[in-house]
């Protein structure tokens, strides 16, 4: 039985992941809905935690964008890399390490537990 479910839960993810886009979610959907009324299983209860850092993430993604600070935030990799080019290898790692956790200090996804280890 284990093996059938399985099965079904592979081919939606295959189905899903061919047609892209909204299709993925409908898969799963389509996917759940197989194992719950045909195989009786019981759903669990919704990852409320990731779905809270997923929505927090994507509000500091368009605030970001919204108040310019993505466009700021390049202007000044520009500058930094602009003004060492011997450093071009080094310079957008950094850059980047240090926007992420600044980034995620300042819209507050610094402070769940886990998240960045000690950078938190």
């Amino acid at each position: 039985m284990i093996w059938l479910e399985g099965l079904i839960i592979l081919a939606c993810i295959m189905i899903g992941a061919r047609k892209n886009g909204v299709a993925m979610g409908f898969a799963g959907g389509v996917g759940l809905i197989l194992l719950v009324f045909v195989f009786g299983l019981r759903p669990s209860s919704p990852p409320v935690n990731v779905l809270l850092i997923i929505t927090a993430v994507s509000a500091m993604a368009a605030t970001l964008q919204c108040a310019g600070g993505l466009d700021l935030l390049v202007s000044v990799a520009e500058k930094i890399l602009r003004s060492n080019p011997k450093h071009h290898h080094h310079g957008p790692d950094c850059d980047i390490r240090l926007y992420d956790v600044h980034g995620y200090k300042l819209c507050g996804n610094g402070r769940v537990p886990g998240y960045f280890g000690s950078l938190s």
